[in-house]
Parts: C-alpha cells; sequence; structure tokens
C-alpha cells in the first residue's frame, strides 16, 4: 500500500516537472498529496477522503455502495 502512495506521488510530481522544469515538489508537496485524496479512485468509486470521513461517521450506505462494486 506505501509503496503504492509512493509511485503516486513520485508519478506526479515527474509530470509537474515535465510541464514545469522550476517546479519546486517540496514546496507543492501538500497540494500533491491533496489532489490525490480529492480524486476519485475508480475502483471504489469515491475519494480517499470521502471513504475515510464515512468510515469516522460509520456512514453505512456509502460504505455498503462501496462494497456492492
Amino acid at each position: 500500500m506505501i509503496e503504492r502512495a509512493n509511485a503516486t506521488i513520485k508519478e506526479l510530481i515527474q509530470k509537474s516537472l515535465e510541464i514545469n522544469e522550476k517546479f519546486d515538489w517540496v514546496q507543492n508537496l501538500d497540494k500533491l498529496i491533496e489532489n490525490i485524496n480529492n480524486s476519485n479512485y475508480r475502483i471504489i468509486g469515491y475519494t480517499p477522503n470521502e471513504t475515510q470521513s464515512a468510515f469516522k461517521n460509520d456512514d453505512n450506505v456509502v460504505l455498503e455502495s462501496a462494497r456492492d462494486e
């Protein structure tokens, strides 16, 4: 799981550097991670932030629909 997260972050940094060679990834790391956490995941159909919020709130409607797919 951690290796996949690291690979995703690395990929975003590389793409950002391709667009702008002067991109300061250290300065923008929080924004990159926020982008990841607010992007829909194809498999579950929700963002990581939505999924985490559903678990915190024990939102069975969201959790059940994620299991059905």
